[in-house]
């Protein structure tokens, strides 16, 4: 009994440790939604300011045809940083976390509102039904097709891990973000997002595009599921 009460604590303690990270994935995405923060006098209808829209609607088109996405996700805050390893296609999203040298796998079923969480410790799965806030995570490829070019001001060349990245900057009243676009794709490898001078840095590294094996989002076959989907979600 203790057991399973322990394999719960944790399996509750993961999912929010693991959506407190995919929130992170794109840290500039909670920018993106705050009209107050944008400052007005960075976008004007300036010739510059069309070629940059022009350029980076392109760029975005480019990520349409992008069906699986794989990568390690690396995000370093001023205090502490946080990485995991994920897998997305379609509306199934997972991850792989390491903590306190143990791995800890989580896939979010967005479809089905289902969460599945594996312990390895433990060797159990646990089910649970996705709260609003499951919901809203948004996912890179989500992310990039929601941008609004207007908003921003293309910088310069770079190169992210030999791939070629296009620099798009847009200024906030309290600070600015930096997005580095994957010229091949028009996927993001790089979000550097700085406010009230504290600046947040997401690398999406390794990343891979191809449909994904449909395994990859099978959790070992045979464990024991602890179902507490009928229940309320813990919040994160």
């Amino acid at each position: 009994m203790k057991g399973k009460v322990r394999a719960v604590l944790r399996n509750w303690a993961v999912a929010a440790f693991v959506v407190v990270g995919l929130l992170a994935l794109l840290v500039v995405g909670y920018n993106a939604s705050r009209e107050d923060a944008r400052d007005n006098n960075a976008v004007d209808d300036s010739e510059t300011c069309a070629v940059d829209a022009g350029v980076q609607k392109d760029l975005i088109a480019r990520s349409s045809g992008v069906e699986g996405l794989s990568y390690l996700v690396v995000t370093k805050y001023p205090m502490w940083s946080h990485e995991s390893r994920v897998w997305l296609q379609g509306n199934l999203i997972r991850t792989e976390t390491v903590v306190d040298g143990e791995t800890l796998i989580l896939v979010v079923d967005s479809q089905n509102g289902e969460l599945l969480s594996y312990d390895g410790a433990e060797n159990t799965v646990t089910r649970m039904s996705l709260g609003e806030g499951y919901a809203a995570v948004e996912s890179p490829l989500e992310y990039v097709r929601n941008l609004d070019p207007a908003e921003w001001v293309q910088g310069e060349v770079a190169f992210l891990d030999g791939r070629r990245c296009r620099q798009f900057i847009r200024e906030e009243a309290d600070g600015q973000t930096v997005l580095y676009l994957w010229e091949e794709f028009g996927l993001p490898l790089r979000v550097e997002s700085t406010v009230n001078g504290y600046t947040t840095v997401t690398e999406f590294r390794e990343m891979e595009v191809g449909l994904l094996p449909e395994d990859v989002f099978h959790l070992p076959a045979g464990v024991p599921v602890l179902d507490l989907a009928d229940k309320d979600t813990p919040p994160a």
